[in-house]
């Protein structure tokens, strides 16, 4: 092959690594009056940590935070994209979730993810929180 490298020549692990070890940890909620539920016209947050568990940089990696399922009168702030996470590294990421007066009692779904520059969800993490309807 002219110009080109010799893939036999490569090592098993570099030719069947997986293009990106991003792994979600740590991940909490905090609302703001520390009850663990959701309440109606409350702001509550979601932090996590993506780590960067390769030996590669891996850059444009966008952390996801979405409800699952029909749910009305819960907001979620916009995702930022992250330039850049070096190899055995990472970053704390919050989002903030709006919860409108009109929320009733019941339950939400969070999914907590991060997708890579290709868009691939490399981690995934769902959970449910109660909701309370204002007081």
């Amino acid at each position: 092959m002219a110009g080109g490298a010799d893939i036999a020549a490569l090592p098993l692990e570099i030719l069947f690594a997986p293009l990106t070890q991003l792994k979600l940890r740590k991940i909490r909620f905090i609302d703001d009056n520390r009850n663990h539920a959701i309440d109606g016209g409350e702001s509550s947050k979601i932090i996590f940590e993506i780590m960067n568990e390769g030996r590669n940089p891996v850059y444009d990696v966008v952390p996801i935070v979405e409800t699952v399922g029909k749910v009305k009168h819960i907001g979620i702030s916009p995702t930022v994209m992250i330039e850049e996470i070096l190899p055995g590294e990472g970053i704390r990421y919050t989002a903030t979730v709006y919860a409108g007066s009109k929320l009733k009692d019941g339950e939400v779904t969070f999914r907590v993810a991060v997708s890579d520059e290709n868009g691939v969800i490399c981690d995934s993490q769902e959970f449910t929180l109660p909701t309370q309807r204002a007081e």
